[in-house]
């Protein structure tokens, strides 16, 4: 009897063990099954409100802002051109600003492609916000004259004596390196210069001035304009949820014809964020750069409590070959720039535009010789004037978010000791 007790004892013990077991495989089963269902459902939700169509919920808010973007944008304005063209004194800048407009983005001409891309154009209208503001568009201010700066670059590389003759000409119609014009004259309403008049005279001494217009602004004719920003060509993420967003084409082209070998080439995100943003970089073509602008990750960030992927543009990026190899390519002249600096000049018609992240920030030369310039007011702070890019994640889609504007218009910056013409 005590043998048979211990048995039924081992046979209940068994049939718990058989039970419970079974109870933990149906349970690892259904868990399996509800993990995998719920992640084929997350993604049917992710691609159907997050692939862009004509029908699709976020196709209103990407093809026409419901709020505007608020834009900063400061200038440099040069309180002492007439000691510096008389090589007295190096120039002083003084920073003016911000003039505040509030910007907005609509998506016109669209084409939705076999091939998963949607080609579109953009209007950005800007408005001027005085209230914001802390400078008004009609204060007067001392700027390089950039058609005269555009001309002394290309004809540096005429004859001697074809540039003194070139100079004769240019002095006798007025023309000056440094112009007093206001604030929204040198922005967008533009500013009439004796040498857009002069533009045939000039050619003749095989000086073209490409891109000409009737007035200059640093973005005059932009302002609701639909062709400033080119023709884009991005994917819907019809048939890839990853690449909603990439830019396929930009005028018409995967490779630009600025830059040789992969500095030409069109990539990144045009203006839409995939849902899975990645730990490491994230490109973001830009046309005013002709290039993308490459973004790391910098950790996670709180924006008023809300967290997300925080990315900022690193030394590298605007780096010389000495430091950044894969950067050779961009490199125009015959003489590296400064780490820091980028020419743009390809992209701009030829003028001598150089550019950088605001104040100058990260430019080895101003770091390493600040007597170089008066750089006394360009000794950026990193978390204000570094350009970086919040990503705040939510349930079904990323929402890009610039921490206190440092995504702002990157400062032009000319350098008129390679002006050979003497104005």
């Amino acid at each position: 009897m005590p043998h048979s007790g211990a048995g039924r004892k081992m046979s209940k013990a068994k049939k718990s063990f058989v039970i419970a077991t079974t109870i933990g495989s149906v349970v690892a089963l259904v868990g399996i099954i509800m993990a995998t269902s719920a992640n084929f459902v997350f993604d049917l939700m992710l691609r159907t409100q997050m692939v862009l169509s004509p029908n699709s919920a976020n196709f209103p808010f990407w093809s026409d802002l419901p709020a505007p973007i608020q834009t900063s944008m400061f200038v440099f304005n040069v309180s002492n051109p007439e000691q510096f063209l008389a090589g007295l004194e190096k120039p002083k800048l003084v920073e003016v600003g911000p003039f505040v407009f509030d910007e907005f983005h609509q998506k016109v001409g669209l084409v939705w492609n076999s091939n998963g891309t949607v080609t579109y154009k953009q209007i950005r209208t800007f408005q001027f916000d005085a209230k914001a503001s802390k400078a008004s568009l009609d204060d007067k201010l001392v700027i390089l004259n950039i058609p005269a700066a555009t001309v002394g670059a290309t004809a540096a590389k005429l004859p001697k004596i074809t540039r003194g003759l070139m100079n004769v000409g240019l002095k006798a119609i007025g023309e000056k390196l440094f112009v007093e014009k206001t604030a929204r004259q040198i922005l967008f309403d533009g500013y009439e210069d004796p040498l857009l008049d002069a533009a045939e005279f000039i050619h003749k001494f095989n000086v073209p001035i490409p891109g000409i217009m009737d007035k200059f602004g640093f973005y005059y004719g932009r302002n609701g304009s639909d062709w400033w920003d080119g023709v884009f060509n991005m994917f819907t993420g019809s048939n890839n949820l990853h690449r909603l967003g990439e830019i396929a084409a930009w005028n018409y082209t995967g490779h630009t014809s600025y830059f040789p070998g992969v500095c030409g080439d069109v990539k990144g995100v045009a203006d839409f964020f995939p849902p899975y943003m990645p730990d490491s970089r994230v490109d973001l073509f830009s046309n005013d750069l002709c290039r993308p602008i490459e973004l790391s990750f910098n950790g996670w960030d709180w924006v008023e409590g809300v967290p997300g992927k925080s990315y900022r543009v690193e030394p590298s990026y605007f780096a010389n070959s000495f430091e950044n190899p894969e950067n050779f390519c961009f490199e125009l002249g015959p003489t590296p720039l400064p780490s820091g600096i980028y020419n743009a000049s390809a992209c701009r018609f030829g003028a001598p535009i150089f550019m950088s992240q605001p104040h100058f920030y990260q430019v080895s030369l101003l770091m390493s010789q600040p007597h170089f310039y008066q750089v006394s007011l360009l000794m950026a702070q990193p978390h204000f004037y570094q350009v970086s890019l919040l990503m705040a994640q939510t349930y079904f889609c990323q929402v890009r978010v610039f921490s206190c504007l440092h995504l702002r218009l990157f400062w032009f910056w000319s350098q008129p000791h390679f002006y050979h013409v003497s104005l």
